[in-house]
């Protein structure tokens, strides 16, 4: 990355960490170094995206949606389905919201999704939770909830929080299930939460729960830290009524809405990469358009979650780990920001069972195309196994450094006098031949280099006095120092007592605290 000589010295790379840098001290950097597509292809595959919202439109028998959208110039064709003509797709498309704020508990963890800006996010909502070191399936349950919100807050490269797993043990009782999970997350992180609600019928006292935790309504409409991460469409081309009306509840009680859609090229889109992309794209655009509607706004905070997903020909089966899957989420993000909206793709799930190479080659190759591309969240980047199926603890903490690399990639390299100092090089090769002993090096150790946490980079001598530990023991061994006592107390006990007085809350104070909570005793960090 080349740029123009800027403030030199210290106070220099101070400026340039501070610019970076959410006030988390997160970093925060620009992709779209990596274009699959030309500017020409792009065009061509919107051509087609408008061509499927105009001529075969959408499934929906949402009569208010219906009503509100023929409103604004859409119309119904012979066959019932929900079509936006080209001219009224562009006009919705220019006036929507063209950078959005994820607002956290507190300011530090507020996040500007746009541009070319990539934050990495959770998300999954599977139904099980992959045990070290068999790998066996159990399980998810609302623990599994809030001790994976508390291993998100915890994750220097975790920018926002969105629900990993399933409470499965509610079954079908929805609204219970809806009412927990939304305490566990907003109990277990301060950064900002995305959950995917079952149940419209949880709508509103979802919303009064938010606005205790924000200490009033109006509090929490000025800072909306909860959002919905809703699958609002059934590939290919049919809303999801039920869950139109969840965003309908949402979007007036102001929370942002992450549009998922999750269709699978050869299965529920077409077998082309580039028909899959068109498709896709028509859908999110379609819902994006569905929320500002429901809002009666154009600018309702919207993320487009143009999430690409493949079908195993060979098999019939849902494959996630292939390089075609980063290839086609990548265009789905550039197509998403050339359209200068906010952009979402799904990016570090693995195919894998285990915490192997297998896994770990499938999530870095793909998070790193999601980030190169400039996706503003790249969602599903830590922990996921089995195709959606599974979380892993260990992988999460895992993921945590690869994001940490992609991060560091992206900064690319800073070409400049002070990074040029012909100083230094003379002054080496006149004296000690080495650069350990050098200013600029011990300046520059910190800030031109990431560290991984997790990654063995010492001697075979120093590996073997340490155990011999591959990574999963140590990510294990990690994940019980972090969870045995990191506990973002994110409410006053005040505050709980009247949300669990309200509400049947089901979490156990005692898994709640250090010294009593599943993972044993504080082990120190």
């Amino acid at each position: 990355m080349s740029t123009a000589r800027r403030t030199g010295g210290r106070q220099g790379r101070k400026t340039r960490r501070e610019e970076s840098a959410n006030p988390t001290g997160i970093p925060v950097w620009n992709g779209g170094q990596y274009k699959p597509l030309s500017d020409a292809e792009i065009l061509q595959v919107l051509d087609t995206v408008f061509d499927i919202l105009e001529k075969i439109g959408i499934l929906t028998e949402h009569k208010n949606l219906i009503g509100l959208a023929q409103e604004r110039g859409a119309f119904v064709d012979a066959r019932g389905r929900l079509c936006f003509p080209r001219s009224l797709a562009e006009d919705m498309i220019g006036k929507a919201a063209h950078r959005i704020t994820l607002h956290g508990q507190s300011e530090e963890h507020d996040i500007e999704l746009g541009g070319n800006r990539v934050h990495f996010a959770s998300n999954g909502q599977n139904p099980f939770v992959s045990e070290y070191p068999s790998g066996n399936p159990r399980p998810a349950e609302l623990l599994d909830v809030y001790d994976f919100a508390r291993l998100g807050d915890y994750c220097d490269y975790v920018h926002q929080f969105t629900q990993t797993s399933v409470a499965t043990a509610y079954g079908s009782d929805t609204y219970e299930q809806d009412i927990n999970v939304c305490y566990a997350l907003l109990s277990g992180t301060s950064k900002h939460v995305g959950q995917a609600v079952t149940d419209p019928v949880s709508m509103p006292d979802l919303a009064k729960m938010a606005h205790m935790f924000a200490g009033g309504e109006q509090q929490f409409r000025d800072r909306p830290f909860l959002s919905l991460a809703q699958c609002c469409v059934l590939s290919p081309l049919r809303f999801v009524d039920d869950v139109l009306d969840i965003i309908q509840a949402g979007v007036q009680d102001a929370m942002p809405v992450h549009c998922i859609m999750f269709s699978q090229g050869g299965a529920t889109a077409p077998a082309s990469l580039a028909g899959n992309l068109a498709q896709t794209t028509a859908e999110v655009l379609a819902s994006m358009f569905m929320c500002n509607i429901f809002a009666g706004k154009d600018d309702h905070p919207v993320i487009l979650g143009n999430w690409q997903g493949i079908c195993d020909l060979r098999t019939g089966s849902l494959t996630v780990g292939g390089g075609e899957t980063g290839l086609v989420n990548a265009a789905g993000a550039q197509i998403i920001n050339h359209l200068d909206l906010p952009s979402a793709v799904s990016a570090g799930v693995s195919d894998s069972k285990m915490l192997d190479a297998q896994r770990g080659a499938e999530v870095a190759q793909n998070n790193l195309l999601a980030a190169m591309s400039g996706a503003n969240m790249i969602a599903e980047c830590m922990g996921n196994m089995s195709a959606y199926l599974g979380m892993s603890y260990e992988g999460f903490i895992c993921d945590n450094d690869i994001m940490g690399a992609c991060s560091r990639i992206l900064r690319g390299i800073e070409v400049n006098a002070d990074s040029l100092d012909l100083d230094v090089i003379e002054e080496t090769i006149t004296g000690s031949n080495h650069y350990l002993d050098k200013e600029q090096s011990l300046n520059l150790m910190e800030t031109e280099y990431f560290y991984p946490a997790l990654a063995n980079r010492g001697s075979y001598q120093e590996w073997q006095e340490n155990g011999a530990t591959d990574i999963g023991q140590r990510a294990h061994a990690r994940v019980h120092e972090i969870l045995s006592r990191h506990f973002p107390g994110t409410i006053s006990e005040e505050t709980d007592a009247e949300l669990r007085q309200r509400f049947a809350i089901d979490l156990p104070k005692e898994d709640m605290q250090p010294g009593t909570c599943r993972w044993g005793a504080p082990v120190k960090i």
